[in-house]
């Protein structure tokens, strides 16, 4: 009768290999979870890095001109444009 022992101490591991999978698991979901933020940040930011370089050569464009009333005119059509971008933007990653 020395198998009975044995046969519990077998249980026992085999439950604790279990939990140990379950523990795993469930890790891999929540790094699951952190990754998908991670990239919808990585791409929120990269689209926020596209509009500032998008202004910052509208701004230099802008420059170029030499009337002030220019300038400003065409500022505000840029700004107008880049507002319109960000709500079509807004509007795919929705």
């Amino acid at each position: 009768m020395a198998t009975q022992p044995q046969l519990l101490q077998i249980r026992a591991k085999v439950q604790q290999l279990v939990k140990l999978l379950q523990q795993a698991q469930k890790q891999v979901q929540q790094l699951q979870k952190e990754n998908t933020l991670l990239k919808q940040t990585i791409a929120s930011h990269a689209d926020e890095i596209s509009r500032a370089e998008q202004k910052k050569a509208a701004v230099g464009v802008v420059s170029l001109l030499h009337s002030p009333t220019e300038k400003k005119e065409l500022e505000k059509k840029i700004n107008a444009f880049l507002k319109e971008i960000d709500k079509c933007l807004a509007m795919l990653n929705a």
